[in-house]
């Protein structure tokens, strides 16, 4: 009995973290995309201020 809440815990802390994982990935994915997106604008109205 004692095993088997340990393996349950154990699943649910593994759930969570690969959760909080994935929450951390798209967290980056958009901080990039929109570091990207901001780093384009900027070159974009650079290049349009020099012609």
């Amino acid at each position: 009995m004692v095993l088997f809440v340990v393996m349950l815990s154990m699943h649910l802390l593994l759930a969570q973290a690969t959760e909080l994982a994935g929450w951390a990935r798209t967290v980056l994915a958009l901080g990039a995309g929109l570091v990207a997106a901001t780093a384009t604008q900027h070159l974009v109205s650079r290049s349009r201020r020099r012609r």
